[in-house]
């Protein structure tokens, strides 16, 4: 019987990154690229004030407990 500290743990992210996927940090999202009802992509601008646009299969935001509601309600992807 193992102590469940003992254990390695990976986060998602790690397996994500591993696995051929793209982080961005420091990016302020302007909008959600929809397509059929799905988020594909995203827009913002870097710390340097460019603009970028990212499209992909599937998009996580994650901005913060107070920001990312507050971003997703502004962008029209509330729950129903």
């Amino acid at each position: 019987h193992r102590d469940l500290h003992s254990f390695p743990t990976r986060r998602s992210s790690d397996l994500a990154l591993q696995r051929g996927s793209l982080l961005l940090t420091g990016l302020r999202a302007g909008s959600v690229l929809m397509d059929d009802g799905r988020a594909r992509g995203i827009v913002g601008v870097t710390k340097a004030g460019r603009r970028l646009r990212v499209r992909a299969q599937a998009v996580v935001l994650a901005g913060g407990a107070l920001s990312t509601p507050i971003f997703l309600l502004k962008s029209g992807l509330a729950n129903s």
